[in-house]
């Protein structure tokens, strides 16, 4: 029997997602739990199964399409059974057939005209109908030719700058018909690329423009100094080499540490009250070509820092391939993001709804510090806390960060 596959909501938010690539053609013979496809969500790229065992019988959406949930993808059943029934004519599920003949379809309701091929343009086309960039039209009307008449040399036969700049530059036999005096041709400008947005990039713009509106930000910035973390990071490459152990997953673990002594840090918004999470996992923003994702290590407050940054390796290489799930990113009380390594000295971050903060990680840098009343070389970075003042209030933020600091720079705090 032929089935209708259709587009599965595969995390919480999603509405919608684009067919990023089959793995399956017509003709394939699948069983339930085969990947068929994967699928761009709000989240991530993440792999849609068969549920039913059957041969591919018909693909109705083409990879790179965007589709809203519970649209129709493809039909799977016997191989040469009629799917009539279940495609209709706007790439949806058919409602189901009776035994009975179907009766023709009345005379007042027409075909969708979706499902009807393009009827061919006779004569020429309006310029309103010529497909054209906005700066080809501008100089077009400037210069009083007809668009109708310039031959396309663009995407699908779009007229672009160039197309004008030749039909002007052209010897006055071969020029189109001008329907006003010639113009002064203007100033080139070039064309601005148009680059759509990915569904996680949309994602990531809804959910910033989200955090920074409704939640009240404050920032809280503190310096650590680093001379014993850098010396118990090298004590750790040393003894550890295949680890690549690095400042990050210090700050990780007494993110984690110093959270569970201060329950604000695990406390989330919601609405009429708050909801403390019982453990300290924390997010940690991953920088792909697409935008920023947050894996989250859960239950920091357990871990070592060697399994941390054996879990963040993990999840950065799930993110780089666009395979990280939905669990993957959620549960997370704090989120981390680093970008010392490029060279930064401060910055502020949005925080990452639901969790109530986020740091902002500078650069480890050689600083003059004062000790015993002489100034002397040292190691600092600076940190930074946005925080949700809904929840968190001034001096609840700076114990916090004092307690961070000590810790970060006495590294065998962390373990009390």
């Amino acid at each position: 029997m032929a089935t209708a596959v259709t587009l599965l909501q595969l995390s919480p938010t999603m509405t919608e997602g684009t067919v990023v690539k089959w793995l399956v053609k017509e003709g394939d013979v699948v069983s339930s739990g085969t990947p068929i496809a994967e699928i761009e969500t709000d989240k991530a790229v993440m792999e849609q199964e068969s549920f039913e065992d059957g041969t591919v019988l018909k693909v109705l959406v083409k990879e790179g399409v965007k589709v809203a949930v519970g649209s129709l993808l493809m039909v799977t059943g016997e191989k040469g059974e009629d799917i009539s029934g279940l495609v209709g004519g706007d790439g949806k599920a058919a409602p189901a057939k009776s035994a009975a003949p179907a009766a023709a379809p009345a005379a007042s309701a027409p075909a969708p005209a979706a499902a009807a091929p393009a009827p061919d343009v006779v004569g020429p086309p309006s310029i309103d109908r010529v497909v054209a960039s906005p700066l080809a039209r501008k100089m077009a009307k400037d210069a009083g030719l007809d668009l109708a008449a310039v031959s396309g040399t663009g995407p699908n036969g779009r007229v672009i700058r160039r197309d004008i700049e030749t039909v002007l530059t052209a010897p006055a036999a071969s020029k189109p018909a001008a329907s006003a005096p010639a113009a002064t041709l203007p100033a080139v400008v070039a064309e601005a690329e148009r680059v759509a947005l990915s569904g996680m990039r949309q994602t990531i713009a809804r959910r910033l423009v989200e955090s920074k509106t409704t939640i009240p930000h404050f920032q809280l910035t503190i310096d650590v100094r680093g001379e014993r973390l850098l010396d118990a990071v090298a004590r750790i490459k040393q003894s550890h080499p295949d680890a690549k152990v690095t400042v990050t997953h210090f700050l990780i673990k007494a993110m984690g540490a110093i959270a569970m002594r201060h329950k604000a840090i695990r406390t989330q918004w919601a609405g009429d009250a708050v909801q403390i999470v019982p453990g300290a996992s924390i997010s940690v923003a991953v920088a792909i070509e697409e935008g920023l994702v947050t894996p989250v290590i859960r239950d920091v407050q357990t871990k070592g820092v060697l399994k941390i940054a054996e879990e963040l390796r993990e999840l950065a290489g799930k993110a780089r391939e666009r395979k990280l799930s939905a669990a993957d990113m959620s549960g997370g009380v704090q989120t981390i993001s680093n970008l010392g390594m490029f060279g930064i000295h401060q910055f502020n971050a949005i925080v990452n709804p639901p969790e109530s903060s986020i740091l902002a990680v500078g650069a480890m840098e050689d600083r003059p510090v004062v000790e015993s009343g002489s100034i002397v070389p040292g190691k600092v970075m600076t940190i930074t806390m946005s925080a949700d003042h809904r929840i968190i209030d001034g001096a609840v933020g700076a114990a916090y960060l004092q307690d961070l600091k000590k810790a970060l720079e006495d590294p065998l705090l962390m373990l009390l």
